[in-house]
Formats: structure tokens, sequence, C-alpha cells
């Protein structure tokens, strides 16, 4: 759960496409529903902007309140997210907020998505 934010943040987008390699993503409102780790790496490439002098997106995705229950073969998980945005020096904004419904599976002894529905309650300007 964590990681994909830290990813995000660190505009790293093949690594988030890596942990959907073996799942689904998608959000809603909007429809969006991708699968596997090119899907999501160029879905993630084509919206999402890279500023120049940090090589990041300027953001802070926290992820709080998970709730994760065992099912058989994985867990699934519930969480609320929030995005923070740096717009220069001085000034920081919420740019957006909702929840993240996640299933994980095990894979050869690892724990890996096998879907995240993100459900946005705001989207900001971005």
């Amino acid at each position: 759960i964590a990681r994909y934010a830290e990813l995000v943040d660190d505009g790293d987008f093949e690594g988030v496409g890596a942990l959907f390699a073996r799942a689904s993503l998608t959000f809603s409102p909007g429809g969006i529903a991708l699968y596997g780790a090119s899907e999501v790496a160029g879905f993630y490439q084509r919206v999402i902007h890279i500023d120049h002098d940090s090589g990041t997106p300027r953001t802070v995705h926290r992820t709080y309140n998970s709730i994760v229950t065992p099912i058989p073969g994985g867990w699934q998980a519930r969480s609320r997210y929030d995005v923070l945005q740096r717009v220069n020096d001085t000034e920081v904004k919420l740019v957006a907020y909702g929840r993240y419904f996640d299933t994980f599976q095990l894979v050869s002894e690892t724990c890996c998505f096998k879907a995240r529905k993100v459900v946005s309650e705001f989207l900001g300007d971005t």
C-alpha cells in the first residue's frame, strides 16, 4: 500500500506499473480500467506531469486508516488517501483525496496486487 505512494511521488511510473504486473487498476468516477505493468505505467506517464527541476510530480501521497483482512489466497484492504502538491517553494495544496479498495494475492510467497479500485472523492487542480 505504501510502496505505491512512494513510487508515484518519486515519479517512478515503471515501478508503479511493476506493482500491477498481475493486477487491475480501476478509477471511479471515470471508468478507467487498466491491467498489467505496461498499461499502468503508460497511463501514469501520460497523465502525471513531472517537474523538470525535481524529476518528480512534487506530490506527497498519504495513505491512512488502512484496514487489512485475510481472505482465501490473500488479503483485502481498504484505505483513505490524500495527495498534497508543492506549488512553489512556500505553497502546498491539497489536490486529491479518496479511498483505495485493494485485493492482494500470494504469488511464489510474495504479496502482490491483484486489484486496486481508486475512488476519487475530490480531484482539484494538479
